[in-house]
């Protein structure tokens, strides 16, 4: 009996040092997260002399894709399904995304195209070129992928906004636009 207490005793004791040694005090992953916080590197918006246009901030390569866009599928990233423009909507419009869109459109569309998208925006008033009703047949024609890129990219003097609306919120600005469409 002495002894099957005695093994018992030690089978714990050396349970518990066993797992006070494994434990450790937790310094191994805080040296090596301070280690890649001291690396080397350069500040997003400082100058570099790596690069001759000494930007330290690339652009990413023509046709990037962001991790976040891909799993949405082509059709949403880009407009497209196999290089051709998608005609309708690809993604469901809920009453939230559907107040962002009408947000967005006030702020990136409506300065120049006006509020109703027809043309008389405060800033296109004072262009030499007016900017186009978004509610005239020719924009009305356009299929919702050329309405994307035209968004994304840009198209003569309007400047591109892929930078600022992702992809689902510059669909919400199409449907959008198809509800004012609609209304005249």
């Amino acid at each position: 009996m002495n002894r099957s207490r005695l093994v018992q005793r030690v089978a714990i004791a050396c349970a518990i040092t066993e797992f006070t040694v494994s434990c450790g005090r937790g310094t191994e992953a805080h040296a090596d997260f301070e280690r890649m916080r001291a690396q080397q590197r350069y500040d997003s918006y400082a100058s570099s002399a790596f690069f001759p246009d000494g930007k330290t901030m690339r652009t990413p390569p023509i046709g990037t894709v962001s991790r976040e866009e891909a799993v949405l599928g082509d059709s949403v990233a880009t407009g497209k399904r196999g290089g051709v423009f998608v005609a309708n909507i690809p993604i469901p419009i809920s009453p939230e995304l559907a107040r962002k869109a009408r947000t967005d459109f006030k702020v990136y569309c409506a300065t120049c195209h006006g509020e109703q998208g027809s043309g008389g925006g405060l800033v296109g008033s004072n262009l030499e070129v007016a900017p186009p009703s978004l509610t005239a047949p020719r924009v009305r024609g356009m299929s919702g992928g050329e309405l994307f890129e035209t968004i994304t990219q840009g198209r003569g003097a309007m400047p591109a906004y892929g930078w600022a609306l992702p992809p689902v919120e510059r669909w919400a600005v199409i449907a959008y636009l198809r509800s004012l469409q609609k209304s005249e």
